[in-house]
């Protein structure tokens, strides 16, 4: 019997491109505050995570409502550099191969829903989701595996059937804990530090990754382990 297949898409450096939008953002809201903020160190060591982990990482502020504000003021910097993003290349072949083949696809990402709509919006790839695990969903960001569980769950396949993208060392461990082959890709971390964070395979580009190769590493996977 044929199983249930699926793929959750992290959005942010899996899909497109937006690292440099994000950190524009938080650079500005960090000068609109007399935050400190180092474009190249903090960027690196928060991209992937919640909105609140990265406030509290980077600023120490815990206050809810503090958090809230400036989380709201950094989306609203970030939406307005966003709307000229592309998808990634790659990105959309393998979609539409994914839809052809019958597997089912999601987005499991810890940005807000606005923003996650934004972005499937302005690179055309909305139409290829039939759920959206945001991070308006969970408390707890990656590497908590929550928002990838959702989203498997929303889809009705067990992640055990399932393959998760994503960029950061955060979100592999996500997609590992989550329980899916998780594949890292180095648009924005060294293929090192994905395989540190235990990534089932890592990849340069989704150029040339195939429904098949998805199956094998789902079967190899899920196979007894032979003498």
């Amino acid at each position: 019997m044929q199983l249930n297949r699926a793929v959750v898409w992290d959005l942010d450096g899996v899909i497109v491109d937006s690292g440099e939008a994000h950190n524009r953002s938080w650079a500005d809201i960090a000068a609109e505050r007399g935050f400190p903020y180092d474009p190249d160190a903090d960027f690196k060591a928060t991209f992937g995570r919640h909105n609140t982990d990265i406030i509290s990482y980077l600023w120490n502020i815990t206050d809810p409502e503090e958090v809230e504000r400036i989380a709201l003021r950094k989306e609203t910097l970030f939406r307005e550099a966003a709307r000229e993003l592309k998808p990634l290349p790659g990105v959309v072949e393998l979609m539409a191969a994914l839809e052809k083949a019958g597997w089912k696809q999601g987005i499991g990402s810890s940005a807000p829903l606005e923003n996650i709509e934004l972005l499937l919006s302005v690179t055309g790839t909305g139409h290829y989701m039939g759920a959206i695990a945001s991070g308006e969903d969970v408390t707890r960001g990656k590497p908590d595996p929550a928002v990838f569980s959702i989203a498997f769950s929303r889809l009705g396949v067990e992640p055990l059937n399932g393959v998760v993208f994503e960029d950061a060392p955060a979100g592999v461990r996500a997609g590992i804990a989550a329980g899916a082959v998780t594949i890292g890709i180095t648009n924005t971390q060294t293929a090192a530090t994905l395989n540190e964070a235990g990534a089932t395979l890592v990849v340069s580009t989704l150029e040339g990754i195939t429904v098949a190769d998805l199956e094998r590493l789902i079967e190899n996977r899920q196979s007894p382990t032979r003498p």
